[in-house]
């Protein structure tokens, strides 16, 4: 039933909600001032910091294209939405709480450097930009349930109706970022390799080299048939790499060359053990829940339980793929 969650129930950092919807939710205050600002800094600081200067120096290597104008025009439309809708929560008090007009200010300057970044990455990058996609992937479960709090709030419909319109526009630009851009690039630059030109998606399942392995099993390669190898991975990429303290140590020459590789399987492997730790917390609430729970519960908390599963095995299984991946790298390296 809409409606049901007063302004004074989430407008407290929970994190879960008290007093409605079975105090199965987290509370909007904590939804906004974690859940979204938290990936939105991150977002701004490392496109800023990191990202943007580092595409300012390079060359375009993609043609103008209906994608480019496209992502564009989704990004104006995220702006609009979002404009729309702090407008709206600045005139509908039921429907905020203290964090979110800063909020969702914050959100805007967060839209502006999304738009301006997937400019650069699409014109001057061969791949789908990984910072977008990331947290792009982040964004769409948080704005899910930032959508489900809303609904539950004594709000307007131009609220609700204008936070939907930007979480939906938001997945259209997801499937933008992660469009392929292999007919786009510029014919006068070097041909990048198959990996080079997939995104960060592709990359930790491994999709980049199925049609390698279809072509392989209708042909038979030659050495002009043989898709170009990552220059990363060429024996030139070390030729050129020269250690200028000739005193060091060779565990420190190999390390000073070397220690991107070493520390790549870090971050994959942080996040395979933290999602196994995960499952006997997961076990025990679903135990908790069958043999506890009121019938009013059975088919919220069963619904939600059904998605905690499914996204920790499908976060191990990347996770796994991508901790693989790595150490196969690092091994041949």
């Amino acid at each position: 039933m809409r409606g049901q969650c007063a302004r004074e129930d989430e407008d407290v950092f929970g994190p879960v909600v008290q007093g409605c919807l079975d105090n199965f939710d987290f509370t909007l205050l904590f939804e906004e001032t974690i859940l979204f600002v938290l990936p939105a800094s991150c977002l701004i600081l490392l496109a800023l910091a990191w990202r943007i200067p580092e595409l300012i120096r390079a060359e375009g290597v993609v043609r103008v294209s209906i994608l480019g104008l496209s992502k564009s025009i989704i990004y104006a439309l995220i702006f609009i939405s979002q404009v729309v809708f702090l407008a709206l929560a600045c005139i509908n008090t039921m429907a905020n709480t203290r964090a979110t007009i800063p909020v969702t200010a914050i959100g805007a300057f967060a839209i502006v450097i999304m738009g301006a970044l997937s400019y650069l990455e699409h014109r001057r990058s061969p791949r789908p930009s990984s910072l977008l996609t990331l947290y792009l992937l982040v964004a769409a479960p948080t704005n899910a349930a930032r959508c489900r709090t809303l609904w539950n709030m004594p709000s307007s419909t131009g609220v609700l109706t204008a936070f939907i319109v930007t979480t939906s526009l938001m997945g259209i630009a997801l499937a933008l970022e992660l469009a392929p851009k292999d007919a786009l690039v510029r014919e006068e630059i070097r041909k990048p390799s198959p990996e080079e030109k997939r995104g960060i998606v592709e990359r930790s399942l491994l999709a980049w080299i199925v049609p390698t392995f279809v072509y392989g099993y209708k042909h038979t390669f030659t050495p002009k048939t043989l898709p170009p190898v990552d220059p990363r991975l060429t024996t030139c990429a070390l030729d050129q790499t020269v250690v200028n303290d000739l005193d060091q140590t060779l565990f420190a020459s190999l390390l000073k060359l070397h220690w991107r590789d070493l520390l790549s399987p870090v971050l994959p492997r942080a996040c395979y053990l933290g999602l196994t730790l995960a499952q006997p917390f997961l076990v025990t609430t679903s135990t908790a829940w069958v043999l506890d729970a009121p019938d009013s519960q059975q088919s919220q908390t069963r619904t939600s339980l059904i998605g905690a599963y499914q996204r920790c095995q499908q976060s191990i299984m990347i996770a796994t793929q991508r901790r693989r991946g790595r150490q196969t790298a690092t091994q041949s390296t």
